[in-house]
């Protein structure tokens, strides 16, 4: 069992395979795109909410260093500001690991601001609590404003306030809206130009330069 190997999403499918049995979890809402910003998903149990970062195994968990402003030192700032808030402690990272005893592939998980590898506490207690709506929304906001707004880790300047409503599948597969408020980053487009051949004296010209996967042709000379 030691030379085989897991994904992320291999941590994901055994998180929802045993959320409702292990946790009670009945509204499951995976992000993507820009609301990824926030985490991989937001998760529910009887109207509380809890924020999950999935990752392979506890080595990757570093990589959650580059979304922030300043990498390491962003992350370790935005620790200090996110744990003076009450939602911190319902905001996880699970990732899988192989069991010392049993040699099976496992979920192991911490509190995404702990310096902590494993919490102490049981797990079959680890999804009581959770935030309110409310308490969401305002955790979501503080965080996101501490990243550095793309979800992927690279940097995107400028932001700006955000409402989005994200759609959350309960155990009965009914759909429910859960409204976020947080801070979206704009990803300012950049359109490469190239200049046209001028007159000497006259002023060059930028022009758009269409994309196109065809290569050019023989004896033209390509801008």
């Amino acid at each position: 069992m030691s030379n085989f190997i897991w994904f992320e999403k291999t941590v994901e499918y055994k998180f929802v395979f045993l959320a409702k049995g292990l946790w009670g979890i009945d509204l499951l809402s995976p992000l993507a795109g820009n609301t990824e910003v926030i985490g991989d998903a937001i998760v529910s149990s009887n109207n509380r909410y809890f924020i999950i970062e999935f990752k392979r195994n506890y080595e990757s968990i570093t990589s959650e260093y580059e979304k922030y402003i300043g990498k390491k030192k962003g992350y370790d700032e935005a620790a200090k500001i996110m744990t003076g808030k009450s939602g911190w402690k319902f905001h996880y990272i699970i990732y899988g690991g192989i069991d010392s005893k049993s040699k099976g592939f496992i979920l192991k998980y911490k509190r995404y601001f702990q310096n902590k590898k494993i919490s102490s506490e049981p797990q079959s207690a680890f999804f009581e609590g959770g935030m309110s709506l409310s308490e969401l929304n305002e955790y979501t906001q503080a965080l996101t404003a501490c990243k550095n707004g793309d979800a992927d880790g690279g940097s995107s300047g400028g932001h700006e306030p955000s409402q989005v409503n994200v759609l959350a599948l309960s155990e009965d597969n009914v759909g429910a809206i859960i409204p976020l408020d947080y801070f979206q980053k704009l990803k300012p487009a950049v359109v490469p130009a190239v200049v046209q051949d001028v007159e000497p004296g006259s002023e060059p010209v930028a022009e758009v330069k269409p994309q196109s996967s065809s290569k050019p042709k023989r004896g033209r000379r390509s801008l």
